[in-house]
């Protein structure tokens, strides 16, 4: 990607703009499909350990507040 960055500052070429898009696109889907593999083993973690407690992190709701904190509830 940073070669094409730089390749268009050099020369602007709507073919290369075109590749730039398409390849963003693909770091895009990349980089969500790393978050969700990082998201999915973390909860398994938490739930290996509230597991312990009889617990798992489905349990916990969060709901975000009008002031941009966070209100965090259980339900069983």
């Amino acid at each position: 990607m940073e070669s094409y960055k730089k390749a268009q500052e050099l020369k602007h070429d709507s073919e290369l703009a075109a590749k730039m898009v398409f390849l963003q696109k693909k770091v895009d889907q990349l980089n969500e499909k790393r978050k969700d593999e990082v998201l999915s083993g973390l909860k398994n973690i938490g739930n290996s350990i509230l597991g312990y407690f009889g617990m798992s992190l489905d349990n916990f709701q969060m709901n975000q507040n009008d002031n941009g904190s966070y209100n965090v509830q259980f339900k069983q």
